[in-house]
């Protein structure tokens, strides 16, 4: 992904799943898989929730979306919050049994 294309799917992350988030009844809101077509890319969103080995919790928003010209290779970004620490940026994995 060009340095533009990062820049532009973390603002599609932050315009659907602001990195500030508000628990309610101290929960966070969890999205499942909620795609997202800005400029003929499409996007898929989630708030997961994770424990460690430690027993903490915590919380990752992720973006998703295919290389271009690629389609096979999805990029991923991961933006951690939460008490507990968790890998965080931009990371790749190619689609199984294509």
């Amino acid at each position: 992904m060009t340095p533009e294309e990062k820049t532009t799917a973390i603002a599609v992350l932050d315009a659907n799943i602001p990195s500030e988030q508000t628990p309610v009844d101290g929960l966070y809101v969890q999205v499942v898989s909620h795609t997202v077509t800005d400029n003929a890319v499409t996007y898929t969103l989630r708030l997961d929730q994770y424990l460690t080995p430690s027993g903490g919790t915590g919380y990752c928003r992720y973006i998703s979306c295919p290389e271009s010209g690629d389609p096979d290779l999805i990029n991923v970004y991961a933006d951690p919050f939460g008490p507990e620490p968790w890998a965080s940026g931009w990371s790749a994995y190619r689609l199984s049994g294509r």
